[in-house]
This record gives C-alpha cells, sequence and structure tokens, in this order.
C-alpha cells in the first residue's frame, strides 16, 4: 500500500541510501537526532513514499514571508527517488504532496535548487510545473 508520510527515525537507514544517491561523492551521514528535531518543527516535512519500503523523499520547508501580508514559501530540497523506481510516477506524488502542504500552509510559491547538471531532474521538475527561467539560483558554502 503507498503512503506519504513525515519520515520517522525508523526511516534513518533508508534516507541514508537515497541520499547516498542523490550525493554520491559527499560523506552523507543522516543523524536520528536531527530527524527527531524535525519532527518537532512545523515548518518542515520531511515527506517519504513508502510502498512496504521507503523509495523516495523529499525536504519541504515553509518560510515565513514579511513581504506578502501572510504569504508564505516553500523551500524544497533532497528530492530523490531510488533508482531503481523512477518514471513510475513516484517523484510527481511526492512532489504534488508538498504543493498540498504548501498551500496548507498559505505559500504563494514553492522554490529548490537543482544540480546545474542534473537535466534529467530539470525535466522532471518542469513537468511539475517549475520554472528554471524565473529565478536564477546562487549557493555558497560557507
Amino acid at each position: 500500500m503507498m503512503a506519504i508520510r513525515n519520515a520517522t527515525t525508523s526511516d534513518l537507514k533508508a534516507l541514508e541510501e537515497l541520499y547516498k544517491e542523490l550525493l554520491p561523492q559527499e560523506d552523507v551521514y543522516v543523524s536520528k537526532e536531527v530527524i527527531q528535531k524535525i519532527s518537532t518543527l512545523p515548518e518542515y516535512h520531511l515527506l517519504v513514499y513508502e510502498e512496504g519500503e521507503v523509495l523516495a523523499t523529499a525536504l519541504l520547508i515553509i518560510c515565513y514571508d514579511p513581504v506578502y501580508k501572510d504569504k508564505n514559501f516553500g523551500v524544497v530540497e533532497n528530492v530523490i527517488v531510488r533508482s531503481d523506481c523512477r518514471g513510475k510516477g513516484i517523484g510527481e506524488k511526492l512532489m504534488n504532496r508538498a504543493e498540498e502542504i504548501g498551500k496548507e500552509n498559505r505559500c504563494l510559491y514553492l522554490m529548490l535548487l537543482s544540480g546545474k547538471s542534473r537535466l534529467g531532474a530539470h525535466k522532471f521538475y518542469e513537468k511539475c510545473g517549475y520554472d528554471g527561467n524565473i529565478s536564477l539560483g546562487f549557493k555558497k558554502y560557507i
């Protein structure tokens, strides 16, 4: 049975495997304490897609925006569908759930960054309605 739900510490190993696939060149370590902390913060939604096992994940953070009265915005990060499960609509369902949560939290828009060379991911995000031509993303590691 399919479910999209908030991650728990019991998902730690599955999340770590997904993140290693997303960032193979990085030293990935998923912290039980961070997952526990995220679960206490109402602005954080660490989503997992499950069909007997966790197959995908995405993090949505609701950000308060002083510009648009009572509207917020959302940041989507660390989106990954297990490579052997891609092309089956799992990512789209996960992104739709993130959008529903954004609407429930009065978000005017959701935004995300994607690695410049991840062309397949870019096509997927465009299919989900994201427009890579509206803004230019910048990142600085500190």
